[in-house]
């Protein structure tokens, strides 16, 4: 009995996508089945968009007995090249080896995407001992969503992140010596369809450094001055407080003329 030239229903589309950004895609392929009596299987061709059909060497091929469901025959192809038009037809095979002609030719176009951006912050500059806030909110996808952030410490004196998948993770600055030490992160962000990018902030911490006293500098202005003398004289006799203990500079608990005496021997 000689095999149709054709499928008595045409039905040739495709069923699943599994594509794996940057490496490859798959697909999952479904026809109506051929009624013959000596059917034996079937063959899908694929071609890329522009060019021919390798009728040689099929891109899939099963017999009745290798197919999951006789009567939903379901082809899979594998590791096809990302971002690239393929088109594909189908065969039938009978017990004589002899195929139909083509079934209805299905195209699959791709879509496309783009990589997201990720946009880790500006540069910061903070002392040891903050909390250093990391932001990732910048960050963006054209043509998706971001679906995951992640940070990593690349250089400088290691610290703990609150989180390392987050969106903004936070962390207390180290304790340094007296040199600045730079922090620098990076961000990885993934969207929904695999694609990542990367960026990375630097953060720039110093040391703290402790205010120095400059005996006789009553107002704070770090000189001693006419202006220190006068606050002084100003404050003579008067009870010493929170705001004029500075003017007892001979620390015997009273303000008058031995302090004005003692602050300019300073």
């Amino acid at each position: 009995m000689k095999i149709k030239g054709y499928f008595s229903t045409v039905l040739f589309f495709i069923v699943c996508i599994f594509d794996i950004p940057l490496f490859a895609m798959d697909l999952t392929l479904q026809w109506d089945t051929n009624s013959e009596k000596n059917l034996a299987g079937y063959k899908i061709f694929s071609r890329v968009d522009g060019q021919s059909y390798d009728y040689v060497n099929p891109a899939w091929e099963a017999t009745i007995d290798e197919l999951e469901d006789p009567d939903a025959p379901t082809g899979y192809i594998y590791d096809l090249g990302d971002n690239i038009s393929y088109c594909f037809v189908v065969r039938a095979f009978n017990t004589q080896g002899e195929d139909s002609a083509d079934s209805n030719e299905v195209k699959y176009v791709p879509i496309s995407n783009d990589s997201p951006v990720a946009d880790a912050g500006e540069d910061q500059e903070v002392y040891e001992g903050d909390t250093v806030f990391l932001t990732g909110l910048s960050s963006y996808d054209n043509d998706g969503i971001i679906s995951n952030y992640f940070w990593e410490q690349i250089e400088g004196i290691p610290v703990q992140l609150s989180e390392e998948i987050a969106m903004e993770p936070n962390f207390t600055a180290p304790y340094i010596e007296e040199i600045p030490e730079n922090l620098v992160f990076e961000l990885m962000v993934t969207d929904n369809n695999g694609l990542q990018n990367i960026d990375t902030v630097t953060i720039i911490v110093k040391p703290l450094v402790e205010p120095v006293e400059i005996p006789g500098d009553i107002n704070g202005n770090g000189v001693k001055d006419s202006a220190d003398l006068a606050i002084i004289i100003a404050n003579r006799g008067k009870p010493i407080t929170d705001n004029n203990y500075k003017c007892d500079i001979d620390q015997d608990g009273d303000i008058d003329n031995y302090d004005v005496l003692a602050w300019r021997r300073l």
